[in-house]
């Protein structure tokens, strides 16, 4: 016997009318019903998955095949991704970085938003158009495979004050090694180095740094004896080993460029726990207008309700789930997406949310 098609039941729609769907004839409720466990076959609720067997009885009427089983009309299936599993990275999210810094994610596409403000003796208005400059030069890129980083900030000079939520860089005029703060995120540079002579701070190694704010590591060895050279301000003697692979890269050299590899490498250096995972999901979608939400693929807006759906549910995870099902508008999308999140079902302990959710999945095209 073939694999049984899985129908997931809209609102208005009754065993007659599935029956209809499928076989051409409405006179095989009775049958799906059996076949379904369902003890009235007037009644079927919205969100629940019927079995629909393609070839297992021996009907009379006019729609069947050479076998005298019932004619079955099959749509194309729609891709979707493996069953949800912990540990599944969903592409779609954002989060904050660096003080007010967000950082907006798709398959193809990184965002970054948000104001910084320059402080220090040399945050003067050129040098502060030099480096939002040189961030915007090196942080908006479009690469072979399709990928695109788009970086959209502003830079503005003083202070709002030392609790302020937004990102800071200080530009001072002196000597000094150029670093993101652990602790705050903030960034120092200077435009002097130890021996006394210009340094790339403005031109260059902002992009770099502008990096770490944003969760990146450096992809450079450095040796103990390098490492105090940093600590005491001896930039000019530090020496370091690129990491196999990112020669040329940002992160890991000197006048290295961006490159896509670094998109990867920011969803890995800043993945969320299991616990945290569905934060990024909800304010992605409450960022974004729906047909931005409905533009994502059927496997990715599985993926993202699966993991709304995984550990403690929220009203929030759930007006987000709502919020993606209203994005569908096709048919195939729709039974698409139903079928598979409709197994999670069975995991929603709470009676009122499982409702909900069927109510949800019910209400799809």
């Amino acid at each position: 016997m073939s694999e049984d098609v899985v129908h997931l039941v809209r609102k208005g729609e009754t065993l007659s009318g599935i029956s209809k769907k499928y076989y051409r004839g409405s006179g095989y409720y009775k049958e799906l019903a059996k076949y379904n466990n369902i003890a009235d076959p007037s009644s079927i609720t919205p969100g629940e998955l019927i079995k629909i067997p393609k070839k297992t009885w021996n009907l009379t009427g006019n729609s069947k095949g050479k076998d005298g089983s019932p004619v079955v009309h099959v749509a194309p299936p729609v891709v979707v991704p493996a069953p949800f599993a912990l540990g599944v990275p969903v592409v779609v999210g954002s989060y904050p970085a660096a003080g007010s810094l967000i950082i907006d994610r798709t398959d193809k596409e990184l965002v970054i938003t948000g104001s910084i403000e320059v402080e220090g003796d040399a945050a003067t208005p050129g040098n502060i158009a030099t480096a939002r400059g040189t961030i915007e030069r090196y942080w908006n890129q479009s690469f072979p495979d399709g990928r695109r980083v788009v970086c959209d900030i502003s830079m503005t000079a003083g202070s709002s004050g030392l609790f302020s939520s937004k990102a800071k860089i200080y530009i001072y005029a002196g000597s000094g090694v150029d670093h993101v703060n652990g602790m705050t995120s903030n960034m120092s540079l200077y435009l002097l180095d130890d021996t006394g002579n210009t340094t790339n701070a403005l031109t260059w190694a902002i992009a770099h740094e502008f990096g770490h704010m944003l969760g990146l590591e450096d992809k450079y060895h450095e040796g103990f004896f390098s490492q105090v050279m940093a600590a005491i301000g001896k930039d000019s003697q530090r020496r370091s080993t690129v990491v196999p692979g990112y020669q040329g890269n940002l992160m890991a050299q000197r006048s290295g460029r961006i490159e896509s590899k670094n998109i990867d490498d920011l969803d890995k250096e800043t993945a969320p726990s299991y616990r945290e995972d569905d934060d990024r999901i909800r304010l992605w979608v409450a960022r974004h207008s729906q047909k931005d939400v409905a533009s994502l693929s059927a496997a990715t807006k599985i993926n993202m309700i699966n993991t709304l759906l995984n550990g403690w549910i929220s009203t929030e995870d759930l007006d987000t789930v709502e919020r993606i099902c209203q994005s569908i508008s096709k048919h195939e999308e729709g039974n698409a997406v139903g079928r598979d999140v409709a197994r999670r079902l069975s995991d929603m302990e709470d009676v009122g949310q499982r409702t909900r959710m069927r109510g949800i999945l019910g209400n799809l095209p």
